[in-house]
């Protein structure tokens, strides 16, 4: 059943996000604004997904958490130190944590570990609690939600990270041109 709350979940978010982009280009066509040589364009992509090679070369800008509220976040090593303190401030998650320490590994460093000394890229959760963030994008956010997240019980269907990512000219006038021909 999860799976499938999961597969509905990734539906309506989805269909947002195509509804957004729509949105984007109707806008444009009728302002008939294309800016000079690239514009910025903001997305965002739910953290439970789980096909984070699409987030790779994009920047991130925020967090968006279930209950609406926002952090900025401009790297992705800010984006698993956020998600990790937020979950982490729950006392119940914090002990998960704390047991875990020590005992997730990968292939030659601790993921989640007591102090910084066997990690090449520490980062601080908590007193004693570091988790190792020397990773592309993609397997950074895989670490995070399949080796920590999902192993102590922590529910972050609700999150999603808001990015952007630069547009050529050239791919909006093709879009806009593809809107005119199904016209």
């Amino acid at each position: 059943m999860i799976e499938l709350e999961m597969i509905e979940d990734m539906r309506t978010q989805l269909i947002q996000m195509v509804n957004n982009r729509c949105d984007e280009l109707i806008e444009l066509v009728l302002n008939g604004n294309l800016e000079s040589n690239t514009k910025a364009q903001e997305k965002e992509y739910g953290l439970s997904w789980d096909m984070f090679y699409l987030l790779k070369g994009k920047k991130p800008i925020a967090i968006k958490f279930a209950d609406g509220r926002e952090v900025d976040t401009l790297t992705w090593k800010s984006v698993a130190t956020t998600i990790l303190q937020y979950f982490n401030s729950n006392p119940t998650i914090h002990e998960k944590m704390m047991q875990l320490r020590e005992n997730i590994s990968g292939k030659q460093r601790i993921i989640l570990g007591r102090n910084a000394d066997n990690m090449d890229v520490p980062l601080k959760i908590d007193d004693e609690l570091y988790f190792e963030a020397k990773y592309d994008t993609e397997t950074l956010l895989r670490v995070l939600t399949k080796r920590v997240l999902e192993p102590i019980g922590c529910d972050y269907q609700g999150i999603s990270i808001k990015y952007t990512e630069r547009q050529r000219q050239e791919e909006v006038l093709t879009q806009e041109e593809s809107i005119n021909m199904s016209m």
